[in-house]
């Protein structure tokens, strides 16, 4: 048997060896001297791990690559990250953290592409197993999500699927959901996902309908970051919209704020998702002379933004617990809301309002907002107040740690 990382190029005898071994007697798992290995599996990933390299990402992936990274700084575990390829080494060490890559879909016709697909799941599923891990951490929902499971429950590992978003709960999902997945994609995934060993939550609102549509209990994990010991102190000067292009979150509502503004400066940082939509925001955008356009900023600079904002406005209509309330927070700049509140949580932080849907009454407070310096700055007190007891990522990294602890007695216990 091979301890630590295993060889499986040393000999197929010694592989089926390693393989009966850990098969046989999960209770090592959680006995043994070594460390934790845990496996983060989070496919579009690798614009976090290399911001130059200006590859898409979203919130799920920027948690992934956050919890991951603060992970392997501590000696107890050994960490390890499968993502897509995006060019990059099949395998390298980035922050500690050994990132694996599988292969993306090769290029065909329509006809081939249920082949292209699969050649991707089996790539993916080859490197999910070979990471070896004790337990898997998967997010967001996907094919990736099967794989963890599967592998897990062949290896008699553990699995942790970490909800993303409120549309992971929806049997039915929503059409702008739906429209970005397959049905064999979602299918897989509403199989997969209730059989995790552990499911994190990001609000109370998720934990019930986990409960109340699949019958799964679940522990909250609060989104994470390096919250600075002070607010920022520099000149807040625009009104902030921070959204990848997509139709569910509704671009086109914010410029018709900056159009009913034209002396306030409004800042739109949108990465290109849907094309077709990006094509169209961009080009009103620029008919707007109080309107700067920014189509993607590094993952390591996108920060700066929200410590210059006077208010974040949000326009979605599905989110989970968006990583843009806790950048706003943690900056001292109130949120304005017009549909997302997760647990109600902007009107008991005191750090932004809810507009419920109402776009008059979004429009409404943030005329209030931008005429009342002193409630502007209110706000961002609460809400800095609020993040750094909530959300700072040594707070956070510690109750992760115990999460991953009691998965894997869960999952050696049977």
């Amino acid at each position: 048997m091979c301890s630590g990382r295993c060889r499986y190029d040393s000999g197929f005898d010694e592989w089926i060896r390693h393989f009966m071994v850990t098969q046989s007697d999960p209770s090592a798992i959680a006995t043994t001297e070594r460390p934790m290995r845990v496996c983060f599996v989070s496919q579009l990933a690798w614009g976090v791990f290399a911001p130059d390299s200006n590859a898409r990402f979203g919130g799920a992936e920027s948690q992934m690559h956050g919890l991951a990274v603060a992970l392997a700084k501590d000696p107890a575990f050994e960490v390890s990250f499968v993502l897509q390829d995006f060019g990059q080494p099949r395998e390298l060490v980035i922050d500690g953290v050994r990132v694996i890559r599988y292969s993306r879909p090769f290029k065909g016709s329509r006809a081939l592409k249920s082949l292209r697909w699969l050649s991707v799941g089996v790539s993916s599923f080859t490197r999910v197993w070979g990471a070896d891990a004790d337990v898997y951490v998967e997010s967001p929902a996907g094919f990736p999500t099967f794989h963890c499971v599967a592998v897990a429950r062949l290896r008699r590992r553990a699995t942790l699927f970490a909800i993303a978003s409120d549309g992971d709960l929806q049997r039915e999902p929503p059409d702008v959901v739906a429209a970005h997945e397959a049905a064999l994609e979602r299918r897989v995934f509403l199989w997969a996902m209730p059989r995790a060993t552990t499911i994190t939550a990001l609000s109370e609102y998720q934990r019930a309908e986990l409960k109340r549509q699949f019958g799964r209990d679940s522990v909250i994990i609060p989104n994470a970051f390096p919250i600075p010991e002070a607010p920022p102190t520099v000149e807040k000067d625009a009104v902030l919209w921070v959204a990848s292009s997509q139709e569910l979150k509704q671009p086109w509502l914010f410029l018709d704020l900056a159009e009913a503004y034209p002396t306030e400066r409004f800042v739109m940082v949108m990465p290109s998702n849907d094309v077709s939509l990006f094509e169209r925001i961009q080009k009103r955008a620029q008919t707007l002379p109080n309107l700067v356009f920014v189509e993607s900023v590094p993952f390591t600079e996108i920060q700066s933004f929200f410590d210059r904002a006077k208010v974040f406005v949000n326009t979605s209509t599905v989110e989970g617990f968006p990583n843009t309330f806790v950048q706003s927070a943690m900056a001292a700049t109130p949120v304005l809301s017009l549909q997302v509140n997760p647990d109600d949580i902007l009107d008991r932080g005191g750090f932004g309002r809810c507009a419920d849907g109402d776009f008059e009454r979004l429009r409404s407070d943030l005329e209030e907002l931008l005429a009342d310096d002193g409630l502007r700055s209110r706000m961002g007190a609460a809400g800095y107040a609020y993040a750094r007891e909530r959300h700072d990522i040594d707070v956070v990294i510690a109750q992760f740690k115990e999460v991953l602890q009691r998965t894997v007695r869960r999952a050696s216990s049977g």
